[in-house]
C-alpha cells in the first residue's frame, strides 16, 4: 500500500498592480493504491487546484500553457481504476476519471462562459503479459465533456432564436468523444 499527499501554496505579490496585488494558488494531491494480491490492484487518486488572480492553465494534454488572467478558480481531477490479472497473462484495467473545471466570474465571454466543464472519461484495458517487462494491450475510453455555465459565449455569424446577436449558450460546446488506442510497453533495464 502507498499513499502520498502533496500540498503546495503560492503566493506571489506584485508591487506595480493597483488592485489585487496578491495571486494564490493552492494544489493538494492525494494518491493511493494498494495490491489486494498479485492480482487484484487499486489506485485512486485526487488533486484539486484554487487559484485567487492566478495564472489560467490551458492544458492541450501535452503541455500545460499558463497566462495572466484575472480570474479565481478552481479545477478538481479524481481518478479511480482497478487492474485484475484475469489469468496469469492477461490483465483487464477499468478506470473513471472527472475533471472539473470553476471559474468564479461570470457573464458574456468570460472565464466562466468559456471555460466551467465537467468532464466524465470511464475506460476499459486489456493487456496480454509476453514477458515479465513486455505487455501488449488495447484500450478503449469514453468521455462526455459538458459546460457548466449558463452564460453565453461570442461566436461570429450565430444566429440563435432568442439569443442576441452572434451568441450561443456555452453549452453549444459540449462534446463526446470515443477513444481506441493499442501498443506495447517494455522496460529496459
Amino acid at each position: 500500500t502507498v499513499i502520498s499527499f502533496d500540498f503546495m501554496y503560492d503566493f506571489r505579490w506584485f508591487e506595480a498592480r493597483e488592485n489585487n496585488e496578491a495571486d494564490h494558488i493552492i494544489k493538494a494531491d492525494l494518491a493511493v493504491s494498494h495490491a489486494f494480491s498479485e492480482r487484484l490492484e487499486l489506485e485512486v487518486w485526487d488533486k484539486f487546484t484554487y487559484a485567487q488572480e492566478g495564472a489560467v492553465r490551458v492544458d492541450t494534454g501535452v503541455v500545460v500553457v499558463p497566462g495572466r488572467s484575472d480570474g479565481d478558480y478552481f479545477n478538481n481531477k479524481a481518478y479511480g481504476g482497478v487492474d485484475i490479472g484475469v489469468t496469469e497473462r492477461l490483465v483487464v484495467g477499468v478506470s473513471y476519471l472527472n475533471d472539473i473545471w470553476d471559474y468564479e466570474n461570470s457573464g458574456l465571454d468570460s472565464y466562466s462562459a468559456l471555460l466551467d466543464r465537467i468532464s466524465h472519461t470511464p475506460g476499459i484495458e486489456l493487456g496480454f503479459i509476453l514477458q515479465p517487462t513486455t505487455i501488449v494491450g488495447v484500450g478503449y475510453k469514453y468521455n462526455d465533456t459538458a459546460s457548466r455555465s449558463s452564460d453565453l459565449v461570442t461566436i461570429a455569424g450565430a444566429a440563435v432564436p432568442g439569443l442576441p446577436a452572434n451568441t450561443v449558450t456555452a453549452d453549444t460546446r459540449d462534446y463526446r468523444s470515443h477513444s481506441f488506442y493499442a501498443g506495447i510497453e517494455h522496460q529496459f533495464n
